[in-house]
């Protein structure tokens, strides 16, 4: 019976350990997910864009649903332009945390202190206390710098 509870409990601690250090690799791949949605509505009819379809606007591309969008964003690009902005902003507000910047284990929403006006959400209450000794040290591994 105790080798079966050492060999349950060396099971545990292997899985833990391999868990804590998968979670250590940067989680930039979370903002690289974000940084592809930046557009990803037509500015003229808001529909999905098609990757195929775009003009260049001062040395930007702007992606349309269709061709015929593209002839009416130029005949009043900075009205387009406004109205992508403004989902752009709306998007970047959806970004939500989903891992502890310490661990990077999935948040505890209860779990969370105020950083520079922003709320930081952690797995554990001990994360909280590993943060605050090297903040920013925690926040390039969410890409908040």
């Amino acid at each position: 019976m105790k080798k079966i509870i050492f060999i349950a409990l060396l099971c545990l601690l292997v899985s833990y350990t391999l868990i804590a250090e998968e979670s250590k690799v940067c989680h930039s791949d979370m903002n690289m997910e974000k940084a592809e949605k930046i557009q990803e509505t037509c500015p003229v009819m808001g529909n999905p864009i098609n990757k195929e379809i775009y003009t260049e606007y001062k040395g930007e591309k702007v992606y349309f649903c269709c061709e015929a969008c593209i002839n009416i964003f130029n005949n009043n690009p900075g009205k387009y332009l406004e109205k992508m902005q403004e989902s752009q902003v709306e998007e970047a507000l959806e970004f939500k945390q989903t891992k502890c910047p310490v661990m990077g284990m999935e948040i505890v929403p209860e779990i969370n202190i105020e950083y520079k006006g922003e709320k930081i959400y952690f797995c554990c209450p001990s994360c909280i206390e590993t943060f605050k000794a090297n903040p920013e040290k925690h926040l390039e591994q969410l890409n908040k710098k």
